[in-house]
């Protein structure tokens, strides 16, 4: 690969885990709104597209570079948890996801010359029961707003973590597995940037 990969993502986790390899690659943020594609019921099937559609919104200003999307989604019983509108919506969204297990889907697109690649991964995760007022000092103490479901895995976010069944790469957004395989799929090979 001669030109640097573009990662089609603003998110800071995601360019923390890429930088654990030796790739080059530049930050693009996808001009796409998230919120023009609506949720059918299939939240395996929703992910894909908002990765895929975020690939797409940059193809006109890098045709000839590998794009790196990718989009992470909290689901429980039927509903989806994305970023919190404001600390209201964020406060019920723990209430409701504490003691409970549920599902993150990330999806992660790599594109390059008409060809896609896209791979889902899927982790359970239980969040501990939590009173109203142990929520409230968490939504001050950790920040939720940008964090689907209104929480993070990594660092002091992890207190409400009871359990996790899955890859924790996959919580934070960049599943690393994934990532291999999407970027395998156009000639990169991670073992070649350890």
């Amino acid at each position: 690969m001669t030109l640097p990969l573009i990662l089609g993502s603003s998110s800071p986790r995601r360019m923390q885990i890429l930088n654990f390899f030796s790739l080059k690659f530049e930050v693009a943020s996808p001009p796409f709104d998230e919120s023009s594609l609506p949720f059918h019921g299939d939240p395996e099937r929703y992910v894909r597209n908002l990765a895929q559609a975020k690939a797409e919104s940059l193809i006109s200003t890098y045709p000839d570079r590998v794009i790196l999307t990718g989009d992470t989604i909290v689901y429980r019983e039927g509903k989806l948890y994305p970023k919190p509108k404001d600390a209201k919506e964020s406060f019920t969204f723990l209430k409701e996801l504490a003691g409970n297990w549920h599902t993150v889907y990330s999806a992660l697109c790599a594109f390059n010359k008409g060809t896609y690649a896209i791979e889902v991964q899927r982790t359970q995760v239980e969040i501990a029961p939590l009173t109203d007022e142990e929520i409230r000092r968490y939504q001050a103490a950790v920040k939720t707003s940008d964090k689907a479901g209104s929480y993070m895995l990594q660092e002091n976010g992890s207190v409400i973590v009871r359990s996790i069944a899955g890859c924790p790469y996959n919580v934070i957004g960049m599943p690393i597995g994934a990532l291999r395989t999407v970027l395998h799929h156009h000639g990169i090979d991670l073992w070649d940037h350890l």
